[in-house]
């Protein structure tokens, strides 16, 4: 059964899904490392054989920017193109789409499925799983915010920007963008880990989050919000 997530960048406007034949030579897995020249390593989160295009993190690269992953000594390349909505809000829309050179090879979508899985689906309680570093860590859905989706802790490492999000038994949910914290002037911190549908939605302001967060994770007192990338510290020493 095909599946279809519509979606706007500079360059595609809608993605089929299909399961893949196996194919011989070199592949680009989901959850394989790719980097961006001058912006370090993401990882591969969703692949769509059918246009030659794989999902990560908007704030992997810049527009235009050359993507590349090596398997087995070989490089294949791909460009990069942040969704058109990225960087409009604080944290909304933080997808993007590496539209793979000629002659590239997409794996199946071996760690989630082919699936995807409805946002409205999802309910409190309901687990998220996360490839962090190759290895999944699960753990309670705590809501969402338009097309971003919130679990809690503990959250990815640096590296694991754009990396497969998922259900299990639903199917593929987002690409991972990083820990969202509240912290309070005692010391006090409440932290969630975001991850974006690949669907433009609505923007998500640092209020949208401070609210939510607040109200999921009271800690008491004035809160200041920080969103980041994974591995990039403590709201402390992110200023």
């Amino acid at each position: 059964m095909l599946r279809r997530i519509c979606l706007s960048t500079t360059t595609a406007t809608a993605l089929i899904l299909t399961p893949t034949a196996a194919a011989s030579g070199v592949q680009v897995e989901q959850g394989s490392k790719v980097h961006f020249a001058g912006s370090g390593s993401c990882t591969i989160g969703f692949n769509d054989p059918a246009q030659a295009i794989s999902y990560t993190a908007g704030h992997c690269g810049d527009d235009g920017s050359r993507a590349t992953v090596t398997v087995d000594g070989v490089e294949v390349s791909g460009t990069f193109y942040p969704s058109s909505a990225f960087g409009a809000s604080a944290t909304g829309n933080d997808w993007g789409a590496i539209l793979w050179d000629d002659g590239v090879q997409l794996g199946p979508n071996a760690v989630t499925g082919d699936a995807v899985a409805d946002l409205a689906s999802l309910t409190p309680g309901d687990e998220l799983c996360l490839l962090s570093a190759g290895e999944t860590q699960c753990s309670e859905f705590v809501g969402r915010l338009n097309n971003n989706v919130y679990w809690d802790e503990p959250i990815g490492t640096r590296g694991d920007s754009g990396g497969p999000v998922w259900a299990p038994g639903k199917g593929f949910v987002a690409v991972y963008s990083g820990p969202s914290t509240v912290f309070n002037g005692a010391g006090d911190t409440a932290t969630v880990n975001r991850a974006s549908k690949p669907l433009n939605g609505p923007g998500v302001s640092e209020q949208d989050e401070l609210n939510f967060i607040s109200a999921i994770k009271p800690i008491g007192g004035p809160v200041t919000h920080n969103a980041t990338a994974p591995g990039e510290g403590s709201p402390e020493e992110q200023g």
